[in-house]
């Protein structure tokens, strides 16, 4: 339930005297006084200059997902006044082509070749989007390992999110969209976007606070 529909319940609600409530309405009156549920932002951005990485094996690599991500997290970045300045996809994509051996740096050095001072580290570690090639139900999804490094810590400190002993290999975050026939490559796409963008909106959720009960709706 999202935050306004809350407030328009509860507001009903506290027209009715609780003595023609019973227990289990007044369990419902209990429920919408309680405080909001904030989910904290993993890492408090500062006005840095952020890159988002994608690294993904050639068997897992799609430019339409990675730039459906980077371009949604830079929308949500904004619509939630987060204080970074996330590096252009731009930017990052021709990093790629001049330093073709990019993915054999260290996180940290991708920070500096970007003139980043944090770096929004994912690899990618599945990704598909039928069972098969010859399978006419498509189900876009993708298993990620998140980490976010500070380019100019020491090595040993450079990881700000997770905490040990998750600090090394990064946050597991898997997801899927819901499978559907799709007979052509326009089709798949479109599905490699919408999966950029609902992992874009889930990912940049780790950067600023949002209320628990705000749940987030699939692309459609």
């Amino acid at each position: 339930m999202s935050t306004i529909t809350r407030r328009i319940v509860l507001t009903g609600v506290l027209a009715v005297p609780t003595a023609l409530l019973g227990c289990r309405s007044l369990g419902s009156v209990l429920y919408f006084l309680q405080p909001r549920q904030w989910v904290q932002p993993v890492v408090v951005f500062e006005g840095e200059r952020v890159a988002l990485f994608v690294d993904a094996p050639s068997q897992y690599s799609n430019p339409v997902f990675e730039h459906a991500l980077h371009e949604t997290m830079e929308k949500e970045f904004r619509r939630a006044k987060v204080d970074a300045v996330l590096v252009p996809y731009q930017e990052t994509r021709l990093l790629r082509q001049k330093r073709p051996d990019l993915s054999k740096l260290s996180i940290q050095a991708i920070g500096r070749e970007l003139a980043a001072d944090i770096v929004i580290y994912a690899y990618v570690q599945d990704f598909g989007l039928r069972a098969s090639r010859e399978s006419p139900i498509v189900q876009a999804h993708t298993g990620l390992r998140i980490k976010v490094v500070d380019v100019n810590r020491p090595v040993q400190d450079a990881v700000r999110y997770p905490a040990p002993p998750n600090d090394e290999e990064g946050e597991v975050f898997h997801y899927h969209r819901q499978a559907k026939e799709a007979a052509t490559r326009e089709l798949e796409d479109r599905e490699s976007r919408k999966l950029g963008t609902d992992v874009g909106r889930r990912l940049a959720r780790y950067f600023y606070k949002y209320d628990e009960e705000d749940k987030l709706r699939p692309e459609p």
